[in-house]
């Protein structure tokens, strides 16, 4: 008795929510492989490395923006990306709404975006939250998927219990977890819809719960504190050297990195002046430095941000960092900040920030996952459990097959609905007659 009701219950659930899930489903699986598609698309405007140095990220800036002189709209660049590929083009954004590639050695204007592809993926993914509603139904349209989710969810506690045979015989285990050869109509339909839902009944729940959780952000707002306490922050990026020092007057401590007064060399380290030769220096530049107020720099007269040092030492901070993405600062900024990822875009466990001194490039503070809050770091998480991006590549490749997995158990499920609802007709007609 209980066994039929569960089963009705799983019916009607599925029938309701069927081609929705199946929506998701699709969409799910071609936004896992947005990532690798992207990064071949973008493989089209690499260059042939040149023995020459790469040109400094002003002169990138200057570039793009020359180009976008002859646009309707001038282009004013708001961040540099750069790859560890001496090939790779230069990444200059400006804006959400435009970014171009520059050949980082000759300053040529490679590319523009979003091109087709990046607009595919856009569409895909707001049809995939959203159903690609305007966006003052967006938050309706995300608590609908959120419930589908919750919905699918039941389908996957309630599926298992259904298919596990009353006898456990070899026979009805095998047909609950393999593939029968030769199976045909309902019973291709039902062994298939049996035996990808055995198999893919976790991933898929993690997908669900964590879709949930993006839905909702009140539910979340309760889920996020607990969560955040069990996601570890690690340790991630402590400098060149990864040692703990403190600033000259005795402030806090900066991972990795040195405050006192220092001298950088070409090869992005500092060297420390014993205390005898600093103090004859500091007292022959005294009268230097007080000089009289009319004679002082005003706040608009302010050197440009040092662009380059910013990034030499960016680029010394992590070993085998994966990308850097260099926030340009305005005219008065004291502070470049640089994102600093050293694996793939999903993992925020390996993405720190890095705030350099715009005058010289001198590094005063990085913040890493660890340093967020346990919301923070619980948000970050679900948002890319759900993808399966937060485990690299391994659990965006189980993800993508669990989607896929995902569309094929619904339309096999959606099939011996339709079979057993011609039934049922044919049979009220029969009756009737």
């Amino acid at each position: 008795m209980i066994r039929k009701i569960i089963f009705r219950l799983h019916l009607s659930v599925a029938a309701v929510i069927g081609v929705v899930v199946l929506m998701l489903a699709v969409t799910g699986a071609i936004l896992s492989l947005e990532g690798p598609v992207t990064g071949l698309a973008e493989r089209h405007h690499f260059v042939a490395a040149a023995e020459t140095a790469p040109l400094p990220p002003a002169a990138l800036v200057r570039a793009a923006e020359t180009w976008g002189a002859a646009r309707e709209t001038p282009l004013t660049a708001t961040s540099l990306r750069y790859r560890p590929d001496p090939r790779a083009p230069v990444r200059v954004d400006a804006g959400r709404e435009l970014h171009l590639y520059v050949d980082p050695y000759r300053g040529e204007v490679l590319g523009h975006g979003p091109g087709a592809l990046d607009r595919f993926f856009t569409a895909v993914h707001d049809l995939h939250r959203w159903f690609a509603v305007p966006s003052g139904s967006v938050r309706r349209a995300r608590a609908v998927t959120g419930a589908v989710n919750l919905a699918f969810l039941f389908l996957l506690v309630t599926g298992p219990f259904l298919w596990l045979p009353t006898r456990f015989t070899k026979r009805a285990m095998a047909n609950i977890l393999l593939f029968q050869r030769g199976a045909r109509g309902a019973w291709r339909d039902l062994n298939w819809h049996q035996v990808i839902g055995i198999w893919t009944v976790i991933p898929l729940a993690v997908i669900a719960v964590t879709g949930v959780m993006t839905s909702y952000p009140a539910a979340a707002d309760r889920v996020y504190p607990v969560v955040g306490r069990v996601v570890s922050g690690g340790s991630w990026g402590d400098g060149p050297r990864g040692v703990e020092a403190g600033d000259a007057e005795g402030g806090p401590s900066l991972h990795g990195v040195t405050t006192q007064a220092s001298s950088r060399d070409a090869s992005g380290t500092t060297e420390q002046a014993a205390p005898d030769q600093q103090a004859a220096p500091d007292r022959q530049a005294a009268p230097d430095r007080q000089a009289a107020p009319d004679q002082q720099a005003a706040p608009d007269e302010q050197a440009a941000p040092d662009l380059a040092t910013a990034l030499q030492t960016a680029q010394g901070w992590v070993p085998r960092w994966r990308s850097l993405t260099l926030t340009l600062p305005r005219t008065r900024d004291r502070e470049i900040r640089i994102e600093i990822r050293g694996a793939g875009d999903g993992q925020p466990q390996k993405t720190g920030t890095l705030t350099v001194d715009a005058a010289n490039g001198d590094p005063r503070s990085w913040e890493t996952f660890a340093d967020e809050t346990a919301g923070h770091r619980a948000q970050e998480f679900l948002r890319y459990a759900h993808t399966g991006e937060y485990w690299g590549v391994a659990g965006r490749v189980i993800a993508g097959l669990s989607s896929l997995a995902a569309t094929l158990m619904v339309w096999t499920g959606l099939a011996l609905a339709c079979r057993r609802l011609r039934r049922w007709l044919t049979f009220r007609r029969a009756r009737g007659a």
